[in-house]
Parts: C-alpha cells; sequence; structure tokens
C-alpha cells in the first residue's frame, strides 16, 4: 500500500491518499507461432476461411492473437493463458497442418511454453522497435455470427482490403 501526504495551505495538511496494488500468481502461457506465404489468392481465401472457422473455438478457450493476414502472406502470434503445451499443440497444430496441406508446404508453425506472462512478453515485445502499425483491426469488428454461419465471406471481406488486415 503507498500513502501520501497532501499539502494544504499554510503547511498543514489535508487528503491523505492511499493506493493499493494487488498481485496475482504466475501461470504458464502458450504462444502458437505461424508464418505461412500463399502464391495465389486461391489459397489466402482457404487459409483465411480456416482460420475464421477457428477464431471462435479460440476466443472461448481464451486465446488472443497479434497478427495480420493479406491476399500474399498470413503472419501470427497466438497466445494461450494457463494451459498446458500439450492441450495447445491439440488445438493449434491441427489449424498448422491445413495450412501446411493448402500451401504446399509454405508455412512456418511451432509452439513454445512460457512460464509467465513476462517471459512470453519480453521474449517478443521487450526490444526497442515495438511502436505500432497502420493497420485494419477486424477481430473486433467481425460478428461472431458472420464467423460461424458464412467464414467463407468474412475471409473475402477481409482479403478485400487493401494491404494487411491487423488480427488482435
Amino acid at each position: 500500500m503507498f500513502w501520501a501526504l497532501r499539502g494544504g495551505g499554510g503547511g498543514t495538511y489535508g487528503v491523505v491518499t492511499s493506493t493499493t496494488y494487488q498481485t496475482h500468481p504466475t501461470f504458464p502461457m502458450v504462444a502458437a507461432l505461424m508464418q505461412a506465404n500463399f502464391t495465389s489468392p486461391a489459397i489466402a481465401q482457404n487459409v483465411t476461411t480456416e482460420f475464421i472457422k477457428l477464431h471462435p473455438n479460440l476466443s472461448d478457450a481464451g486465446w488472443g492473437i497479434y497478427g495480420g493476414v493479406s491476399n500474399t502472406n498470413f503472419s501470427a502470434i497466438f497466445v494461450a493463458p494457463n494451459v498446458s503445451w500439450a492441450e495447445a499443440n491439440a488445438t493449434f497444430l491441427p489449424f498448422a497442418q491445413n495450412v501446411e496441406d493448402a500451401t504446399g508446404g509454405s508455412v512456418q508453425a511451432t509452439t513454445i511454453p512460457f512460464p509467465s506472462f513476462y517471459e512470453f512478453y519480453t521474449s517478443f515485445f521487450g526490444g526497442p522497435g515495438q511502436v505500432g502499425t497502420n493497420d485494419e483491426i477486424a477481430s473486433r469488428l467481425l460478428p461472431r455470427s458472420l464467423a460461424e454461419t458464412d467464414p467463407a465471406k468474412a475471409a473475402e471481406i477481409m482479403l478485400s482490403i487493401d494491404g494487411d488486415v491487423g488480427m488482435k
């Protein structure tokens, strides 16, 4: 707890301000990394559709994502808090296999366990130069109902945007 005495006029002290810091237990995280290159718009459509199909389940399971997709590539860091490496692999590797099949092997994918969020964060974002990008944020604007009922249409809309569509 932090206490601060705030001085009033004439050297008297008035209001006391207190702040309480709450700590939380450390929990493990797993990061799943993927970088895929597309040689055609049809491959981009296939992979993006499969990602959108998976997205509601990832969200329900507590996964987050930092990445982007375009007609030429898919790049993402998926993170899952408080899951085992085996659970993360069971969730992520079928999607990675689908992307590998769709791209003819033009994908790099792996999962990495971390003992804490801090270890994950410092590994990926702790260095200089991480200041942001100019992108379209699709994850928060994509209606769940569209992802569940017509993922191909959602993928088509995302890929119609020039440049990279950010997924956060």
